[in-house]
């Protein structure tokens, strides 16, 4: 997966969480300001009732508390949504953060890249040394070594470790994960 994919897919999350958060916070202030409303008028028409009509206050003992809890709830909804004011400051510095994760994964993905290639690198390296080393031999006249045969045999692939067979007129490519195998000149197994 690339950065940029990463990214986006990563972008894509946290702005859905924002949307989701900003809904929450539109939900607590469209109530608590309904309630707080409805409580004010209930309030004044009661008041504007017992002033203008001349009602007898016992009547409006059930529209008072019903008044009360209105404009209590609709205060702690627009309190509690005051209180969830996002710090600018503090949005930076998760935006930041998250960037520096994204950051670190990426140099660690390429990091293990690297690692991965240097070994292949070393493995194909010292195949082709032993390969030229047991050439310069055999045709030297042997100097205290046998002659290489021309059988294949099964040797260990350095990429994955699965079997691969090589002869020393032919390279072995393994069907796992396609490093190319040179014959070493030990015998793997056979």
């Amino acid at each position: 997966m690339s950065a940029n994919t990463a990214a986006t897919r990563f972008m894509s999350r946290a702005d859905a969480s924002g949307i989701r958060q900003q809904g929450d916070r539109g939900m607590k202030f469209g109530c608590g300001c309904f309630f707080f409303v409805s409580g004010l008028v209930g309030l004044f028409t009661c008041i504007a009732s017992l002033l203008f009509l001349g009602s007898d206050i016992s009547e409006f003992k059930d529209d008072f508390v019903v008044i009360g809890v209105c404009l209590l709830l609709g205060w702690i909804l627009l309190k509690s949504f005051m209180s969830e004011q996002p710090d600018p400051s503090q949005q930076r510095q998760e935006q930041q953060l998250e960037q520096q994760q994204l950051e670190q994964q990426q140099q660690q993905q390429e990091q293990e890249q690297t690692f991965i290639d240097a070994r292949q690198t070393s493995t194909s390296l010292y195949q082709t040394f032993t390969t030229v080393r047991q050439i310069i031999d055999h045709a030297s006249g042997g100097s205290g070594q046998t002659a290489v045969p021309d059988e294949p045999v099964t040797v260990e692939c350095p990429g994955c470790g699965a079997p691969v067979a090589v002869s020393p007129s032919k390279s072995g490519e393994c069907e796992y994960c396609g490093t190319m195998v040179r014959y070493s000149g030990t015998s793997g197994k056979s």
